[in-house]
């Protein structure tokens, strides 16, 4: 089993294959960001957990962070490297799935009340939400 590394749009190639999945500008058609249970508004210190789904031939993870409205960064996620199975990859676009929580892309508690953006990237698609913090 053959694994590959990538890390935002760019794949590292294989010694013998070569570069394996196409660029995310050349099949920018194919990437596609699914976002569900994402409310408009939350409590302090309430967790704010949705679910997101991403498709692409590409195997990497959305970038998600939350902005205040003076345009600070209040959060992000850790942009860690995804290991793909080669074999698995069907040259079609594939759905990931994600869950915004303890696990898989971090969590998120805000302790101030405000108006926020929550904006996800996924290889060159963007999806922008604005929420409030109530008391």
């Amino acid at each position: 089993m053959i694994s590959l590394v990538t890390f935002g749009t760019y794949v590292m190639t294989h010694p013998i294959f070569g570069k394996i999945t196409p660029t995310s500008e050349e099949n920018s058609h194919d990437v596609k960001i699914v976002v569900s249970g994402l409310n408009d508004t939350y409590l302090v210190g309430q967790r704010i957990n949705f679910n997101l789904t991403t498709t692409s031939k590409e195997c990497s993870r959305p970038h998600v962070t939350l902005t205040s409205a003076n345009g600070s960064i209040v959060w992000t996620n850790k942009p860690d490297f995804m290991f793909c199975d080669v074999t698995s990859a069907s040259w079609q676009p594939l759905p990931w799935h994600w869950i915004l929580d303890d696990g898989g892309l971090g969590s998120i508690r805000i302790s101030e009340t405000g108006t926020y953006k929550m904006t996800i990237t996924f290889l060159g698609k963007i999806f922008e939400k604005e929420i409030s913090i109530h008391q």
